[in-house]
């Protein structure tokens, strides 16, 4: 899996790198799911709030985010997409599925078959549960023992 991640990587990324840094992309790619706060970002990418701030401040000048009062409370500030980018965003995945597409189309429909039941089983494993804050059940059986 550590070898095959960059190799796929690597096949989309021209998509992005000429648009934005990787990392950004990752955090508008958030960002376009739902609205977050600072600090459930800088949590998320696993840097500090002012290191954060200063990424959201970049952002914001290149008019891909703003920021919104929070509706519950007004003095959260949120972080969401502009519409602009939303579909820029689109775009990007969308050039994004044709190479992957094209990359995937001299396999026959069961090793396309057995690619997808492998990129479920491994999508389970690394899916976040954000109400429990924690990973799926696979994840958690595999930490446990780490303790």
């Amino acid at each position: 899996m550590l070898g095959i991640v960059p190799l796929i990587t690597r096949a989309i990324s021209a998509e992005v790198r000429h648009r934005t840094h990787p990392s950004h992309f990752h955090l508008l790619a958030m960002l376009s799911h739902r609205t977050r706060n600072l600090s459930e970002l800088a949590e998320l990418h696993g840097v500090s709030l002012p290191s954060m701030s200063s990424t959201i401040r970049t952002l914001e000048e290149r008019g891909w985010v703003r920021r919104v009062p929070s509706e519950q409370d007004r003095r959260v500030v949120m972080i969401e997409l502009t519409s602009g980018e939303r579909a820029v965003l689109a775009e990007i995945q969308r050039r994004s599925e044709d190479r992957l597409a094209g990359v995937l189309e001299g396999l026959s429909p069961e090793e396309l078959e057995t690619v997808l039941a492998g990129l479920e089983l491994l999508e389970a494993a690394f899916t976040f549960r954000e109400e429990a804050g924690c990973a799926s059940p696979i994840l958690e059986n595999i930490t446990e023992g780490a303790d």
